[in-house]
């Protein structure tokens, strides 16, 4: 059924082009798989600005409040 997902395999150094936008996967050596996953995630700098998160806390006599940004 072409509307189910599929799960294509992907080659290390492979090239996709979806859309016009090109991917490039590379992998690791396989020594270097368990390193890698029990490493912590590079943690993003947080813009501070409510547009950009889509939402804020508000701390408003004692109570959180979450305002929504469109």
């Amino acid at each position: 059924n072409p509307s189910l997902p599929r799960t294509i395999p992907i080659p290390n150094v492979s090239t996709l082009e979806i859309r016009g936008k090109r991917f490039v996967f590379t992998y690791p050596p396989k020594e270097m798989h368990t390193a890698l996953y029990s490493s912590p995630s590079p943690k993003k700098k947080a813009s501070g600005s409510p547009a950009n998160t889509g939402a804020e806390m508000i701390l408003r006599a004692g109570k959180k409040m979450l305002r929504i940004c469109q």
